[in-house]
């Protein structure tokens, strides 16, 4: 289980996802397992937000946070969700994203998860890949409101 990214908790730790783990590491350095591994009960696996074929079968956990009472969210990528794994250790889906759009980041305030978002564009000849982010908020009641979608560089481009 390898970090891709972190959150901090309350004592200075460090929360890591990876591609089938959540770890904690302390400030000494030490490791330890929060969840190995994740596994995603729901997750119809998006090979379009992966681009490897090791993760493929792997959920590919790319954002952490760590709300004031203990729960974890995490970014699931490769099964386009975002989980919540509380103090005791339940794990349960709190918002699935729609094709194309894959969770990648996630931050917690004042009770509302809110998360980052991005979709692939098709791949242009003689243009680059392109990815469109879009911010959403998780209310405490569950409700899931778009916060902002923002416009492609090639759409920026030719509006100049």
């Amino acid at each position: 289980c390898s970090g891709y990214c972190g959150a901090s908790d309350n004592d200075g730790s460090l929360g890591r996802g990876g591609l089938t783990c959540i770890l904690q590491q302390a400030i000494d350095g030490k490791a330890k397992i929060i969840l190995h591994p994740v596994v995603i009960p729901d997750c119809d696996n998006d090979i379009a937000a992966t681009n490897t074929a090791a993760f493929y079968h792997a959920p590919y956990l790319r954002g952490l946070t760590v709300a004031t009472n203990g729960t974890i969210y995490a970014a699931v990528t490769g099964c386009r969700c975002v989980i919540k794994i509380t103090a005791s250790g339940t794990l349960s889906t709190v918002l699935k994203a729609e094709r194309p759009w894959s969770p990648n980041g996630v931050a917690a305030h004042g009770g509302n998860v809110y998360v980052l978002e991005y979709q692939q564009l098709p791949n242009l000849p003689g243009k680059p890949e392109e990815w469109q982010p879009r911010i959403r908020k998780l209310a405490s009641d569950g409700k899931v409101t778009t916060l902002a979608t923002f416009p492609a560089q090639a759409d920026k481009a030719e509006q100049k």
